[in-house]
């Protein structure tokens, strides 16, 4: 049973299966879409399949969510086993969803500020991601199976575990501070991690783009000004405003039933009815516009769903953005390969880093880095580990590739790279 009457509960049931309807198509729309791509010969970065898992999250608790209340117990009756595949599934969806969410701001976390390779990363998403994403939510959603003996906590009684949660057959009333315990603090984490990797790496973003500014090395063009800075806050303030509106009125409305279980608020609880359900039309919502807003051009112009604006390229043009962009900015791989040089002299206009000619002050010993595009050209199919490039005021300058090698009687060109 719970504080609120009939007809309030019918209205938020029917809330979640609308909810729970429209983020199953838009997930399924995602999926479409990435299928697509793929099959077009587009590679996958590292951001767009921790996009790919976090979608199947979506994917896995829209069910439940649509399922509603069809398999919550009557009064005195024990839960089904559809009750106790719905009170595990759709739960560990979300903490799974949660934890993929704070994945994707620790890739840019790990190569802004700890100037992390591709390699690394990717070694990391393949193995650890998944066994921390996948592995922690699970033993939170069983573990109340197995502790939850005796009287629970609100009644002190015995009851049992699953039962009427207003949405969907989930942790009952009896067993209340369990959905706090092994549900909402681990989101509460979540959140708080998320927005301070995202404040470190958007606040080494904007000190090196304006350390590169003050230095010359970004051109004027709006192209060049919006690649990083507002692109990266733009999206990423995106993708934490989702988590918010998906996990913020879930947990304001499950902290006041809580404290004052016979004085729930029907606002919030109706909120949590249509915003928890939502996520995958919420993310649906950032992910489309991102790819929309990469097409047309502004703040996410170039973009695609990687950190070097690549956009989803492959091949040599995916390689020749990505390092555009971190030329631009003066951006390095702690790897080493590609890393910036200082700069001396003039860089011929064709270059567009520099307008004007004259001297310009070394670049910092240490800087952040983007990580390169995932496409399938290097060793291990990521495009990291590319030569460095030449340089051409050397007496062995090469002239393969550009050829613009030096000439008999020519001054040679400054090095840029």
């Amino acid at each position: 049973m719970t504080a609120f009457s009939a007809s309030e509960v019918h209205a938020m049931a029917l809330a979640a299966q609308i909810s729970g309807v429209v983020s199953l198509l838009c997930t399924l729309a995602i999926l479409g879409d990435y299928l697509y791509r793929r099959s077009k010969g587009t590679a996958a970065t590292s951001s767009s399949r921790i996009i790919l898992w976090w979608t199947l999250t979506d994917l896995m608790s829209a069910p439940g969510m649509i399922a509603s209340r069809a398999f919550i117990p009557a009064a005195g009756e024990l839960p089904s086993a559809l009750c106790q595949v719905q009170g595990v599934i759709t739960p560990f969806a979300y903490l799974s969803s949660a934890f993929w969410a704070m994945l994707m701001a620790a890739t840019s976390y790990l190569a802004v500020c700890w100037r992390w390779s591709l390699r690394d990363i990717v070694k990391m998403e393949k193995t650890w991601f998944h066994v921390f994403a996948w592995g922690v939510p699970l033993v939170l959603t069983i573990m109340p199976i197995f502790i939850a003996t005796g009287n629970a906590p609100v009644t002190q009684a015995p009851a049992p575990l699953f039962g009427d949660a207003v949405y969907y057959c989930w942790i009952s009333p009896a067993w209340a501070p369990y959905r706090m315990y092994f549900f909402y603090i681990p989101i509460m984490v979540c959140f708080i991690l998320n927005v301070i990797m995202f404040v470190r790496a958007g606040a080494e973003i904007f000190r090196v783009f304006n350390e590169a500014n003050t230095m010359g090395k970004v051109s004027s063009t709006p192209r060049a000004r919006f690649h990083a800075r507002h692109r990266f806050a733009f999206k990423c303030a995106m993708y934490l405003a989702v988590f918010v509106l998906v996990y913020g009125f879930a947990l304001a409305n499950r902290l006041t039933t809580l404290i004052h279980p016979d004085k729930p608020i029907f606002a919030l609880a109706l909120l949590q009815g249509i915003l928890l359900p939502l996520k995958g039309g919420l993310n649906a919502i950032v992910y489309f516009s991102s790819h929309i807003m990469a097409r047309a051009g502004g703040v996410l112009y170039h973009s695609g769903d990687s950190t070097d604006g690549s956009s989803g390229q492959t091949g040599a043009s995916a390689s020749q953005s990505a390092t555009h962009s971190r030329a631009e900015l003066g951006l390095s791989s702690r790897t080493g390969a590609g890393s910036a040089v200082p700069l001396h002299g003039s860089v011929p206009s064709s270059t567009g880093y520099l307008r004007n000619g004259g001297s310009v002050p070394p670049a910092s010993p240490v800087v952040a880095r983007w990580p390169e595009s995932d496409v399938k050209n290097g060793p291990l199919g990521g495009g990291f580990d590319k030569p460095p490039r030449p340089t051409y005021n050397g007496p062995q300058s090469p002239t393969t590739g550009s050829g613009r090698g030096t000439q008999p009687g020519q001054n040679a060109p400054p090095t840029y790279w």
